[in-house]
């Protein structure tokens, strides 16, 4: 008789938020805001950031949406021209990003944002 093993880490439900995705490029120094979201029933997001440019990406979250104070940032490096995929564990009921961009206008910029649940 043979136990049942589910895969490692399984995707119950994952999507794209669209309110932390961006393709407009930025100028020298310039931030892409995203939205603060409701990320009670998620507990992982993974971004990707391509960019000719390198930049800081920051995932904040949040206790409480309507007084949005940082309980926790992580600050993440994106490198120049290459995929940066990076995965962030969320602890706390809202998220959001931010991206800042380096010195040196962008003609390359894509952050895209996925939140999931795995058990």
């Amino acid at each position: 008789m043979s136990t049942f093993q589910p895969p490692v880490n399984p995707i119950l439900f994952a999507f794209i938020d669209n309110g932390n995705t961006s393709g407009v490029a930025l100028t020298a120094g310039s931030t892409y805001t995203g939205a603060i979201r409701n990320v009670t029933y998620f507990n992982k997001v993974t971004m990707t950031v391509v960019s000719d440019q390198a930049g800081t990406l920051y995932i904040h979250q949040y206790m409480n949406k309507s007084s949005p104070a940082v309980i926790t940032t992580t600050v993440l490096y994106a490198g120049g021209g290459t995929p940066n995929v990076v995965n962030q564990s969320l602890s706390l009921p809202y998220y959001s990003i931010e991206y800042t961009n380096g010195g040196v206008d962008q003609v390359t910029f894509l952050v895209a944002s996925k939140v999931s649940v795995f058990l």
